[in-house]
């Protein structure tokens, strides 16, 4: 598929995956806002619980921590606070997920977190053949094999 999209955060996953020896592959969908779970879904052509959520928390202290979940689930966050070892987490506010990102919430490729912040992944993604997250724009996908997600370190965790 051609490469038309001139967004900057898409051209830095583009740039992450090269850096990182990531194999995946770009799906643009232009026409489609897909910032939600559903519309990316319907955008992409594919379900739900292929779709990934990138999912940035902060604890008390202010120590941030990453979950990838399915675009079918919701985050069970006490599970989250038993693998992290992290205590009263809430939801990063936008701010605070652009600033340790640099992606706007609602578009964080996992690329992003790696390495970055302690980062789990849903069991339950890894059983799927393939996953889509955020490639940095919200018209566009990053397809990767779940085990990528462990490969670049995320821990394998019941998180749903």
């Amino acid at each position: 598929m051609a490469m038309a999209n001139t967004d900057d955060g898409f051209a830095r996953v583009k740039a992450m995956l090269a850096a990182m020896h990531v194999e995946g592959e770009i799906i643009e969908h232009p026409s489609i806002d897909g910032s939600h779970s559903e519309d990316a879904a319907r955008a992409l052509g594919v379900d739900i619980g292929s779709v990934i959520k990138c999912l940035i928390l902060v604890s008390r202290k202010g120590e941030p921590v990453a979950a990838i979940i399915g675009g079918d689930r919701r985050l069970d966050v006490k599970q989250l606070e038993a693998a992290s070892g992290l205590k009263k987490l809430s939801m990063a506010s936008a701010e605070v997920i652009k600033r340790l990102t640099g992606f706007m919430a609602g578009g964080v490729p996992p690329l992003a977190v790696a390495g970055k912040m302690p980062a789990f992944v849903d069991a339950a993604l890894l059983e799927k053949p393939v996953v889509i997250g955020s490639a940095g724009s919200p018209r566009a996908g990053l397809k990767l094999v779940p085990s990528a997600l462990v490969t670049m370190g995320f821990v394998r965790s019941n998180l749903s």
